[in-house]
């Protein structure tokens, strides 16, 4: 349990990055484009995030039982 717990939190720090990533290019000028980019690969992320952690975790589960 520790190793998904690791995982989620190493992908979570990466998340953060990335969101203040995009909030920094929010306040650059002509940045619209580059910053609509950055906000999909967010939502990217964040959704492989939990459908990792979950995987996970329905892994663990299954081999328990």
């Amino acid at each position: 349990m520790d190793i998904i717990k690791s995982d989620f939190d190493d992908r979570c720090e990466t998340i953060d990055h990335l969101h203040a990533h995009i909030e920094f290019m929010t306040l650059q000028p002509r940045s619209v484009t580059t910053v609509l980019i950055l906000k999909s690969s967010l939502f990217v992320a964040i959704y492989n995030n939990i459908e990792a952690t979950f995987f996970a975790l329905f892994e663990r589960i299954h081999k328990e039982v």
